[in-house]
């Protein structure tokens, strides 16, 4: 058989993607991922003894919305890169100018307090792990989402492992702050954002290889 015809017959079986597969599979990634995430907290963290009084305040609301922003920028990337030749240049640029926004506020807070209580705005109760904690919390969403991306022929692995990587940490800093009772936006600033970078280097990283083909 000659090798266009031997094309010609491994196409004719080939059925079209079903229009929002992609969206659907990477949701259903984020989301299981995202429950093992939760079932992580629960089991080695626990919830913060006082959620309740806590979601009457604003800033746990202020501290999940700035890492749910950064998420779903995050995912709109995963969408974009799991296409082949598929591009996201507008994210970076995006959850780059809500880091800045998010660190001005918290420069403003820093430089409005007073100097003695500085220094514990920045460490808070919990800095020694609370890195660990977001880190390890990505996995699971991390996992599911590389696995998932790899089956949509990315053709940038490296970006596409990013996003992920980014994404999975932003889930991960939203969940865990059902956890921990820093309420500093200083806190957020540096840590949750130390956070999301380094699973999003870890992404990248292994993007590089689960992606590849």
């Amino acid at each position: 058989m000659l090798t266009d015809d031997l094309l010609d017959a491994m196409a004719a079986d080939l059925k079209p993607t079903p229009k929002g597969a992609l969206q659907r599979r990477l949701g259903l990634a984020g989301f299981v991922g995202g429950l093992g995430s939760l079932a992580l907290v629960l089991c080695l963290l626990g919830l913060r003894g006082d959620l309740i009084e806590a979601m009457g305040g604003a800033f746990i609301w202020v501290k999940a919305g700035y890492t749910v922003m950064i998420a779903a920028v995050a995912f709109w990337a995963c969408l974009q890169l799991s296409r082949p030749e598929g591009r996201a240049r507008s994210a970076p640029v995006i959850a780059a100018l809500l880091a800045v926004a998010f660190a001005a506020a918290a420069g403003m807070e820093l430089i409005s307090a007073d100097a003695s209580h500085r220094a514990h705005m920045v460490h808070g109760n919990s800095f020694s792990y609370c890195l660990t904690a977001i880190v390890t919390l990505s996995m699971p969403v991390q996992v599911a989402m590389l696995l998932v991306m790899r089956g949509f022929a990315p053709t940038r692995p490296g970006a596409a492992g990013l996003a992920a990587g980014v994404f999975s940490g932003a889930v991960a800093a939203t969940v865990y702050g059902l956890s921990c009772a820093e309420s500093t936006a200083t806190f957020v600033a540096t840590w949750y954002t130390l956070g999301m970078v380094l699973s999003g280097a870890m992404g990248a990283a292994a993007g590089r290889w689960i992606l590849k083909w």
